[in-house]
């Protein structure tokens, strides 16, 4: 990644005084709309109390194929790109108040020499990165501008900040026990928070042929055809065909090819394929419980289901998406124990509460934290402890 960022050749503008209260914002292209773009949002909303904010929507993407390069969203260069296309509706999602930046520029050099020219011409105080590694230039803007990088997925995917927002210290230091790539000083311990969604309508189970009685499990996913593991699904169907009671809803894909071999549960309607649904806070209305793979996603979709009443099992071997949220000590460590629990929860409603319970006053907790300024005060001391760092080493190196 280094060299090829100094295969760039791009050339360092001259640096001009830092300009307080100004704070750029590096976004990625948002060229549809998705569950990011809330998200986003409450950034931008936070930040706007304290800075004048610049947004960047730079269309320069690094893909993993065969080796890591880089490659241009670009197809109408000499305007901005992709991105540009989509000025009204990034105007929708900011707000009047914020300056909105395209790049321009003819080729992927020039288009990132332009930008790097923009941020010092600016000169802000903070760079925000959300891009989640869709941008090549944070390499260079770390050495000359405190960075403070937001993984919008919930796990790390970007190594050049100054400081990285995690769900909480407890989690990240564990996860990085496994690929160390931070030190602890670098974390900024915080809960981003996931907007609040209400019902469409009311589900019932007769809409997926099953009788009011019965226990339904929800997994939610759209990548769960690779994410979940044959010793996952085996684990499960094996328990579904023992209790006659006990259905299993898929939502978010159309099929599973493991599945397939267990083609009796599905044609008598033990496991159904919901596929895609844009009201998963009224889906979960007729769910019992919360089965998560052992992945790194679905963070949403389960923070969704505690806010609705469903509790979440989810393996934290991998440390998934709101982990910290959910609360670390509601975690499952193990296939074993994820089973072990659900099948308590079918038979004791009094142990699936007082669990469901213990989530929700975790994700109450991480509610508190996230609507705080508790992250403002974090970087004003970024801020404070970068510029320290300068003048004790009398500017940066290249």
């Amino acid at each position: 990644y280094s060299k090829m960022m100094v295969e760039f050749h791009l050339k360092i503008p001259e640096k001009r005084g830092i300009q307080k209260g100004r704070l750029v914002f590096l976004s990625f292209l948002m060229l549809e709309e998705n569950q990011h773009e809330s998200l986003v949002n409450g950034w931008i909303q936070m930040f706007e109390k304290e800075y004048e904010i610049y947004v960047f929507f730079d269309d320069i993407a690094i893909q993993n194929h065969e080796g890591t390069y880089f490659r241009s969203f670009c197809r109408c260069e000499e305007f901005g790109g992709m991105a540009v296309l989509h000025r009204e509706r990034h105007r929708q999602v900011f707000g009047e108040s914020i300056n909105l930046e395209y790049v321009s520029g003819t080729d992927i050099r020039q288009r990132q020499q332009n930008l790097l020219n923009r941020i010092f011409e600016i000169s802000p105080e903070i760079i925000v990165d959300v891009t989640d590694e869709r941008m090549p230039l944070p390499y260079l803007l770390v050495k000359y501008f405190p960075v403070l990088y937001i993984p919008m997925r919930g796990f790390q995917s970007s190594m050049f900040f100054t400081k990285i927002v995690m769900e909480g210290k407890r989690a990240a230091l564990y996860a990085n026990r496994k690929a160390p790539m931070i030190e602890e000083k670098q974390i900024i311990e915080y809960h981003m928070g996931v907007p609040i969604t209400v019902p469409q309508r009311v589900w019932n189970k007769a809409e997926f042929g099953w009788e009011e009685q019965d226990f339904v499990i929800v997994t939610v996913g759209t990548r769960l055809n690779y994410e979940m593991s044959e010793g996952f699904m085996r684990e499960v169907c094996s328990w579904i065909r023992e209790e006659k009671d006990v259905k299993w809803l898929l939502v978010g894909v159309k099929n599973v090819d493991y599945l397939k071999m267990e083609e009796d549960l599905i044609s008598n309607g033990k496991i159904y394929f919901a596929g895609y649904q844009t009201d998963l806070a009224g889906i979960y209305g007729c769910c019992d419980v919360y089965l998560n793979p052992l992945r790194t996603g679905g963070g949403v979709s389960q923070v969704t289901a505690v806010r609705n009443g469903v509790p979440v099992l989810a393996d934290g071997t991998v440390c998934f998406d709101m982990i910290q949220s959910l609360g670390w000590d509601n975690a499952c460590w193990s296939l074993g124990e994820q089973m072990e629990k659900m099948k308590r929860m079918k038979r004791d409603e009094t142990y699936r509460q007082s669990e469901l319970q213990k989530m929700q006053q975790a994700l109450l907790e991480s509610d508190r934290i996230a609507e705080s300024d508790l992250l403002l005060k974090e970087c004003q001391r970024m801020i404070w402890e970068w510029e320290n760092n300068q003048r004790k080493e009398g500017g940066v190196s290249d």
